[in-house]
């Protein structure tokens, strides 16, 4: 029985340490050990049409407790689903996995996969445990990663790049100038922030950001973006935590770059409902309702259209009067 605990504590400390060095991955892709995943890969299935009416492109950036670009909950999905329903001039991206600059899902890396696949599986089995909380945590430390000026712009234009060989695979017509917005959910709000800085010079287009609860901290992103809109809910205290952990984020720093940008009026903060982070009353419930026959994921939608037609309309305005 003591040598089970002890190769138990001996295993959570290695995890624990592959953890930890996250900021390695950022670098070892500058540097690179790593490679680019996504280079030549295609959208089999889901690239789109030559000729067909596509005026906007969304980028769907999901929460701390993805595994891989194909993991999505079925809420997330539905709800992404229903976007594409009811707005066909937009392009969905949902297969960019945020929380790897080369979009390698976890389960996929040489090192520590076996890992990271035996956890998802122990998740799926058994909900969210203590054992399951790791993806989240090792997703959390890739937030930081971000949000650390050392590392993240090393991280950021990794992104960006993946950002780019996924919009080109969804068929997003190089040089076109369309304009693209990030949808950042949780931890992919600082992520869609982080990596609108580079992905505006890649595509040399106008790149706007809905953050969707988003954890969101002072990036140089807040002042590059077109606009970031940030949607919340009244029930939901997680994403206030950046108030408290992202320095940047207080009023006693008056040049940080957040502080910049609401003085700017480049930040709106919207909020959407009773909506809450985690538990049965998120973003994407049809089983809580905001209203008569209105559930939270009616709701969540409504809003997430209305700011991408907004969105659509600001573009079209500026298209039209031949601004830069």
């Amino acid at each position: 029985m003591l040598y089970i605990k002890i190769l138990v504590l001996v295993a959570l400390l290695l995890l624990l340490m592959l953890i930890l060095i996250s900021p390695v991955e950022a670098l070892g892709w500058w540097a690179g050990w790593f490679g680019f995943s996504g280079r030549d890969e295609t959208a089999k299935g889901q690239q789109v049409q030559k000729g067909e009416d596509h005026r906007h492109f969304v980028v769907y950036l999901g929460g701390v407790n993805d595994v891989s670009r194909e993991y999505l909950s079925t809420w997330e999905r539905t709800l992404l689903y229903r976007l594409e329903e009811i707005m066909p001039e937009v392009v969905v991206v949902k297969d960019v996995y945020p929380y790897s600059p080369t979009n390698t899902a976890l389960s996929t890396r040489k090192l520590d996969a076996r890992i990271w696949r035996w956890l998802q599986k122990h998740r799926k089995r058994y909900g969210q445990t203590i054992l399951a909380m790791l993806i989240n945590f090792k997703n959390v430390i890739q937030v930081c990663v971000v949000a650390d000026p050392r590392y993240g712009p090393f991280y950021n234009l990794g992104m960006a790049q993946s950002i780019y060989q996924r919009l080109l695979a969804h068929g997003y017509p190089a040089d076109s100038r369309l304009p693209v917005t990030l949808i950042g959910y949780s931890g992919g709000g600082p992520i869609a922030v982080g990596a609108s800085t580079f992905l505006k010079r890649i595509l040399l287009a106008p790149v706007y950001i809905i953050s969707l609860a988003g954890v969101l901290c002072s990036d140089r992103g807040l002042l590059e973006a077109e606009h970031v809109y940030h949607l919340y809910g009244t029930g939901d205290t997680t994403h206030r935590l950046a108030k408290l952990y992202f320095p940047g984020r207080w009023k006693i720093w008056p040049h940080s770059n957040w502080n910049k940008a609401m003085r700017a009026h480049k930040i709106s903060k919207i909020p959407i409902g009773s909506m809450q982070h985690t538990g049965k009353k998120t973003y994407f419930s049809d089983k809580h309702f905001a209203g008569e026959k209105r559930s939270y994921a009616d709701q969540t939608l409504e809003y997430l259209s209305q700011y991408i037609r907004k969105i659509e309309t600001q573009w079209s305005e500026r298209y039209t009067t031949g601004e830069p």
